[in-house]
């Protein structure tokens, strides 16, 4: 049967223009589950991997024997990785590691310690799958966040929120963004943003678009504005119910949700709160969205 489903595949990959294409690897920003499953059912596997120029390239890589979706993979041989146990932040080392920054001796210095371990600024995770060939952890990694991206609540927890965030997504279709807010507060709280259309020049309107479109006819709601589905008791409880969900997945108590609000419209580029490859920056969606964050904590 598979080999009469490559034949048919294999159509779908010279359209693409993939006939050639032996690998297909992405780094550099994190790409959505969505778009690697898609890839992967018609027999296209699209690899991640993690590196930094400092690596000159790859430190973890996925391959076509070795993968997992939603992964960076593991660790190259002849490389050592280590989790810190205080911030999460994943640190690595081997000859592939650079020597430093020239003219730059500060700036070396605080990226590789004495030790010769490169930090990386990321948090990262491993699985237990580990590779025997390396040294443990060498498992399957996956970036949760980065070091300045950490939340410190008032209680003194680090608080990795892209992890938490994707949680969020994962419970609720609809939702285009989430930002989860607590630094320095004593508990967290988080932003919705739905899919809208959005204007010619990129800009967001409070039109309901896509996903957020079909679930509001799923749910039996005739909200077709963002504006309308505050006000709307059935997108209410489908808020109430994802965050039940999503908080069931987390870690610890610190890292549960307390309360939401949805925004008027979603992130973007345009508005400043997205880079040009969708990361988003969380100081300007905060300086943007404060009244509405305020609210929650009044």
């Amino acid at each position: 049967m598979f080999f009469l489903a490559k034949k048919i595949l294999g159509k779908i990959r010279q359209a693409l223009g993939l006939d050639r294409c032996i690998a297909c690897y992405t780094g550099a920003a994190p790409i959505e589950r969505k778009v690697l499953d898609y890839f992967a059912s018609v027999n296209i596997p699209i690899l991640e991997l993690f590196g930094q120029s400092e690596c000159t390239g790859p430190h973890t890589v996925n391959t076509p024997t070795a993968w997992k979706i939603g992964t960076c993979g593991r660790p190259l041989p002849g490389t050592e990785s280590k989790i810190d146990e205080n911030t999460g932040e994943i640190c690595y080392r081997g000859r592939h590691i650079f020597m430093g920054y020239m003219y730059m001796e500060k700036q070396t210095v605080e990226t590789i310690d004495s030790d010769g371990w490169l930090h990386s600024g990321d948090v990262a995770k491993f699985d237990d799958d580990n590779d025997e060939r390396i040294p443990a952890p060498s498992g399957f990694m996956s970036i949760t966040g980065r070091i300045k991206e950490l939340i410190i609540t008032a209680g003194g927890e680090n608080i990795p929120p892209v992890l938490i965030e994707a949680e969020f997504k994962l419970a609720m279709p609809a939702l285009s963004n989430c930002m989860v807010i607590g630094d320095q507060r004593k508990f967290l709280t988080i932003c919705f943003c739905l899919f809208v259309k959005l204007n010619d020049d990129g800009s967001p309107t409070d039109v309901l678009d896509g996903q957020a479109l079909e679930t509001s006819k799923a749910i039996g709601s005739s909200a077709t504005t963002t504006g309308e589905a505050m006000k709307c008791a059935k997108w209410e409880k489908y808020f109430n119910d994802g965050t039940e969900v999503a908080n069931s997945k987390t870690t610890s108590r610190a890292q549960r949700i307390s309360k939401w609000t949805l925004l008027e419209t979603d992130f973007t580029e345009p508005t400043g709160e997205l880079t040009p490859t969708l990361k988003l920056k969380r100081s300007v969606a905060a300086a943007n969205h404060s009244k509405k964050i305020e609210e929650m904590y009044a």
